[in-house]
């Protein structure tokens, strides 16, 4: 049977944080597949993680990775939440561009999606979440994964009049 996979900033690997909305969605459809959930653990390390942590509860398997501080000021607070949250929601004016952000962005999608590219197996489907990771299915590629990519976007996606301000 496929699995299906789902990458997203953060998980519901804390039982307390599947009690509504997306997570309740994204955990049911893990559980009848016997998929995949990989992201961010929530916890800050001092120096780069080497690898996963892996896990199984209830039949989803759970691969998670720590991010650095300066990796969380760049993918998290930087990039995702300082330039691409501000221009999807039309505020041009708070969106705060800085290039190294961007490349610490850049990084933390290609390493989760190796995370990711080493656990995936022919049949399976990824399920991309938001715009912590627009880079993913690039990354995922690069990586080495053919099989199908789905993105889903859960905030307003700007008319193309926003990218040319």
């Amino acid at each position: 049977m496929s699995r299906l996979i789902a990458i997203s900033n953060r998980t519901a690997a804390d039982p307390s944080s599947r009690a509504g909305g997306l997570a309740v969605a994204v955990w049911e459809s893990l559980k009848s597949t016997g998929g995949v959930w990989a992201g961010w653990s929530g916890d800050v390390s001092e120096t780069p993680p080497r690898g996963a942590t892996v896990f199984k509860d209830e039949g989803v398997e759970f691969l998670l990775t720590d991010l650095t501080q300066e990796e969380l000021d760049g993918y998290y607070l930087g990039y995702a939440n300082s330039v691409l949250w501000p221009v999807f929601h039309y505020r041009i004016d708070l969106a705060k561009f800085d290039s190294e952000a961007f490349e610490t962005y850049a990084s933390v999608n290609q390493r989760i999606a190796n995370l990711v590219a080493d656990r995936l197996q022919p049949g399976d489907s990824v399920w991309v979440h938001d715009y912590h990771f627009l880079l993913m299915a690039d990354c995922l590629r690069r990586a080495g994964w053919d099989g199908p990519i789905g993105f889903f976007l859960h905030i307003p996606f700007p008319a193309p009049e926003i990218f040319r301000a």
